[in-house]
């Protein structure tokens, strides 16, 4: 299992001279705190349930809402397709937890802000 790998980070916004989506890599370094707390999050949930770590991540800002999709490696064997199967709920529900906890979901509140994690 690659611990060590380097996901690779990118932000997810509306470009409105190209009037299309535009994908920008961010860097972890502690400029980037935030994204290094959302790859801390990862690591952690996917090597607890020894699973590689995913490549890509992108994340999407909104208003209200932050969406962080990540796609997961490769799945090559058999087994480690049944494992997934078996547990890659897990995973989303620790990440999603943590997305919880530092949501503020107040939705009349301006500072409303919420975190959604999705496997894909």
């Amino acid at each position: 299992m690659n611990t060590k790998s380097q996901i690779k980070y990118y932000k997810k916004y509306f470009d409105q001279e190209k009037k299309d989506f535009v994908y920008e890599e961010i860097p972890l370094n502690k400029e980037n705190w935030w994204y290094v707390q959302v790859d801390a999050s990862i690591r952690f949930a996917f090597l607890k349930y020894h699973f590689k770590l995913p490549r890509q991540v992108v994340i999407t800002f909104t208003s209200h809402y932050t969406y962080i999709n990540i796609f997961r490696a490769p799945i090559n064997t058999i087994n480690q397709l049944k494992r997934w199967e078996e547990k890659y709920l897990y995973v989303l529900d620790e990440l999603n937890q943590q997305a919880k906890c530092n949501s503020i979901d107040k939705e009349d509140d301006e500072d409303c802000i919420k975190y959604e994690f999705k496997l894909l």
